[in-house]
């Protein structure tokens, strides 16, 4: 296509599975979060403007985020800048099974490394708040259910993440629908302010959106009381892939999805 041109940033080993983009807000540079799966690693490739070490004329820093390990983790990675321009990146654990969180976790926090959150099984999702809060959607499986669950970053007294994020379970679920799409985004607005875009049962594409308007709770409950809307947005689908972004300076959202349609 006219006008596209693309670079190799990373070649050594086997690395590129499990891509995240996302644009640092304060310098218009591309940060890429991706696997590399011949040191089982979390890594980070980003524009620099000296001393590179990856990419068209060493431009690029390509970091491994662990330095040295023996532990496979960095897959299904998912990163997210805050306005102040401090990325935060949410990721699967593999060898502990859990979703994990390496970076900033709200404006004015301190640097998490290698946290973990709470157990799970694969896609993580990672948005921040207009507050400058980390909000991960992911899947796990508790007492035998597939929950597709919410965590935000609380800082102390929270119910998972060693009490520095606090958990909730938006929708029960009754297939593993968590190896494809899965997809959350803010609103600056009263309500709602947080989007998660999934493959419901059925493998249909649905939203949960918090907090629900009046009248619309039917999921997220908390002490039994309904605290987010869910609802199908395309049911004559088997849900792939799905990407949920709101228009910059705007409440509205952009969704899309791929799949294979029902006949």
């Amino acid at each position: 296509m006219a006008g596209w041109s693309y670079a190799v940033i990373d070649a050594a080993g086997h690395v590129g599975q499990h891509l995240s983009l996302a644009i640092q807000p304060t310098t218009g540079w591309p940060h890429i979060a991706y696997y590399d799966l011949s040191q089982q690693d979390l890594k980070l490739a980003f524009p620099v403007a000296a001393n590179g070490d990856c990419g068209p004329g060493t431009t690029w820093s390509c970091n491994s985020l662990d330095f040295v390990n023996n532990d496979d983790f960095g897959r299904w990675p998912s990163i997210a800048f805050n306005e102040a321009g401090q990325w935060g990146i949410a990721y699967l654990a593999n060898f502990q099974a859990s979703t994990a969180y390496r970076g900033i976790p709200a404006s004015s926090a301190s640097e998490l490394f290698w946290t973990n959150i709470e157990e799970s099984g694969g896609l993580n999702s990672l948005v921040f708040s207009e507050e400058g809060v980390a909000e991960v959607a992911f899947g796990t499986i508790i007492s035998e259910s597939l929950k597709l669950r919410y965590a935000t970053y609380v800082g102390t007294s929270g119910n998972c993440g060693a009490g520095k994020w606090k958990c909730l379970t938006v929708d029960e679920l009754t297939a593993d629908n968590f190896a494809t799409g899965l997809s959350i985004a803010a609103l600056d607005a009263i309500a709602p302010k947080t989007l998660i875009a999934y493959r419901g049962d059925g493998g249909g594409l649905e939203i949960a959106a918090h907090p629900a308007l009046i009248g619309t709770a039917n999921c997220g409950v908390v002490a039994l009381i309904p605290t987010w809307w869910c609802f199908v947005i395309d049911s004559n689908v088997s849900l792939g892939a799905v990407s949920l972004a709101t228009l910059g300076g705007t409440n509205s959202i952009s969704l899309t999805w791929t799949g294979v349609r029902r006949l």
